[in-house]
C-alpha cells in the first residue's frame, strides 16, 4: 500500500476512521496527512493580541498552511500595528481565501484601515461572506468589485444598494431591520435564502418570486398581503424547492400539510407559534409529499403529533426531530404507551426535544416508542425526559446506533455510566452527555477506557466520547 500514487492514497484516506493512527504508520503517510490537512485550517483572529504577540504572528507568517477561511472579529481602536500585521496576512493568503467572516465590535465611524486591507483581495475573493454589526454602506464598495456567491448579514443592514451589483445564490438575513422585498427583487439567482428576524422588516408574496429557488427559510406568518391559499399556491410553484423552513400559526401549517401535493420537497421544518395543534394535523405528509426525507415540527402538543407519526405505518422519510415547546400554560402532553405492532424502520435520525417543564416523560414510555425505530443510526435526546438508566437501555437494544446525544434533566452522577459505556459503547463512533458528572479528569477518562475512544472531552458538565475521521462534532441547541 505504501508504493500506491498519492492520489490514491488521498482517496483511501479520506474514508477512514482515523487520520491520526494512519500518522503514525510511516514518514510519508504523515506527510500526505499533513497535506490534506492544510486544506481544511480556518484562522481565527478574535483579538487584537492576536497578532500583536510577535511568536504567534510570525508562526502565521511562516505557515505553510492553506489557509481558506478567515474569522476577523475587529475593533476600530486597535492600535496601529495590529493593522500593519494583519494586512501582511491577508497578503500572504489573498488568493486562498474562500470564506471571510467580519464582526466589529462596535459601531465604527471611521473603518478605513480594515477597507483598505480588505481591498487587497483579488475580485473573486472571498466567495462566501459574512458581516456582523457592520454598517454595510462602509463596505459597498467592496462588495461591488467583488464575486461573492454566499453573503450572511447579522444586525447590519443599512444601506440596500449595497446588493444591486451582486449576483447571489446563497443569503442570509438575521435581526436586521430593512425591507427585505427590496433586497430579494434584486437577486434572482438566489437558490438558497433564509430570513431570521423580529418584527422590524417587511416581507410581502413577491419574495416567493424566484425561478431557481431550491431551500427557503422564512417567517410565513409576516406575509399577510395574500390569503392563505394563495400563499400555498404560490410555493406550489417554486419547481426546484427542496427545502422548506417556515413559522406560522396552526391553520396555516395544517392547510399547507393536507391541501396540494409536493413531489420536490425532501426536507420539510415547521415550527408553530403560541398556538397547539391537533394530532392528526400532519395525516397526509405521506401522500402531499411523497419524497419527503426530513420533517421536524416545532410546537404544544408536540409529543402527541409525534404518538401520532409512529402509529402511521405510510411515512417513509429517514429524519424526525419533534420539539415539545411550552408555552406558559399547564402542559397536557404525554407519551402514552405504544402498543401497536409497527415499525418505522425508515427512520434513521431521531431528535427529540421535551422544553415543558410540567412534563417528565418516563423512561419505560419513551423506550417503548423507541423501540419502533430499529433501524436508528443517530438519536438525540433532550429536556424534560426520565433518562436515568436510559442509556445502558439503549446501548444494549439500539444495535445499529452511531450517534449518541443525550442532555439530562438535571446532573447525573457517572460512576455508572462510564461503566455502562465502556461495556457496550465501543460501537459508537460519537457520545455527548450533558449535564453528566464525572470526578475523573479527561487523562483517567482516557486510561479509564483505554483507547477506545480517540477524543474525550470534558467541559463543565459535559462529556463528549469521539471517534476521529469524516465524523464533524456537532453543536446542539438544546
Amino acid at each position: 500500500m505504501q508504493e500506491l500514487p498519492v492520489e490514491i492514497l488521498i482517496k483511501i484516506f479520506k474514508l477512514a476512521a482515523s487520520n491520526q493512527n494512519l500518522m503514525f504508520v510511516c514518514h510519508r503517510f504523515y506527510k500526505i496527512i499533513c497535506e490534506m490537512e492544510k486544506y481544511q485550517h480556518i484562522l481565527n483572529i478574535s483579538n487584537e493580541n492576536l497578532l500583536l504577540n510577535t511568536k504567534t504572528f510570525s508562526s502565521i507568517i511562516t505557515s505553510e498552511r492553506k489557509i481558506d477561511s478567515i474569522k476577523l472579529i475587529v475593533n476600530m481602536n486597535y492600535q496601529f500595528e495590529f493593522w500593519q500585521r494583519l494586512e501582511a496576512v491577508i497578503l500572504k493568503f489573498r488568493d486562498k481565501i474562500k470564506i471571510l467572516d467580519i464582526t466589529i465590535l462596535q459601531a465604527a465611524h471611521n473603518s478605513s484601515q480594515l477597507m483598505n486591507i480588505l481591498h487587497l483581495l483579488p475580485q473573486n475573493c472571498p466567495k462566501e461572506l459574512k458581516l456582523n454589526q457592520c454598517q454595510l454602506s462602509t463596505f459597498a464598495r467592496f462588495l461591488s468589485h467583488r464575486d461573492i456567491e454566499k453573503l450572511t448579514i447579522i444586525r447590519s443592514i443599512d444601506d440596500h444598494t449595497a446588493f444591486y451589483n451582486l449576483n447571489l445564490t446563497e443569503l442570509s438575513l438575521i435581526g436586521p431591520r430593512c425591507d427585505v422585498t427590496k433586497i430579494v427583487k434584486t437577486q434572482r439567482n438566489l437558490k438558497h435564502l433564509r430570513i431570521v428576524g423580529d418584527d422590524n422588516f417587511y416581507i410581502d408574496e413577491s419574495i416567493l418570486d424566484l425561478p431557481h429557488i431550491e431551500s427557503l427559510d422564512i417567517p410565513l406568518f409576516e406575509i399577510n398581503t395574500i390569503t392563505g391559499t394563495e400563499l400555498i399556491e404560490k410555493i406550489h410553484n417554486l419547481s426546484s424547492l427542496k427545502s422548506l423552513n417556515f413559522q406560522s400559526i396552526a391553520s396555516f401549517a395544517q392547510k399547507f400539510c393536507n391541501s396540494l401535493i409536493f413531489p420536490n420537497i425532501e426536507d420539510l421544518d415547521i415550527s408553530i407559534l403560541n398556538e397547539l395543534v391537533t394530532e392528526n394535523s400532519f395525516d397526509k405528509l405521506h401522500e402531499n409529499f411523497p419524497n419527503l426525507k426530513s420533517f421536524s415540527i416545532r410546537t404544544g402538543m408536540a409529543l402527541k403529533v409525534f404518538r401520532h407519526l409512529c402509529l402511521n405505518s405510510k411515512i417513509n422519510f429517514e429524519s424526525l426531530l419533534i420539539e415539545n415547546i411550552h408555552f406558559g400554560f399547564v402542559g397536557i402532553t404525554i407519551l402514552p404507551s405504544i402498543e401497536f405492532d409497527i415499525q418505522q424502520r425508515g427512520i434513521k435520525k431521531l431528535v427529540l426535544i421535551n422544553r415543558d417543564r410540567k412534563i417528565i416523560i418516563c423512561k419505560n414510555d419513551l423506550q417503548k416508542c423507541l423501540k419502533l425505530f430499529p433501524n436508528l443510526e443517530y438519536l438525540v435526546i433532550s429536556g424534560h425526559f426520565d433518562t436515568h438508566t436510559l442509556l445502558e437501555n439503549l446501548l444494549k437494544s439500539m444495535t445499529k446506533l452511531k450517534e449518541l446525544v443525550i442532555v439530562a434533566n438535571g446532573s447525573h452522577s457517572t460512576t455508572y455510566t462510564m461503566g455502562v459505556i465502556k461495556e457496550y459503547g465501543t460501537k459508537l463512533r460519537l457520545i455527548v452527555l450533558e449535564n453528566y458528572q464525572s470526578a475523573c479528569d479527561v487523562e483517567n477518562l482516557k486510561i479509564f477506557f483505554d483507547g477506545q475512544f480517540d477524543v474525550i472531552i470534558k467541559r463543565n458538565l459535559n462529556l463528549v466520547f469521539k471517534e476521529m475521521g469524516k465524523i464533524e462534532l456537532k453543536e446542539f441547541i438544546c
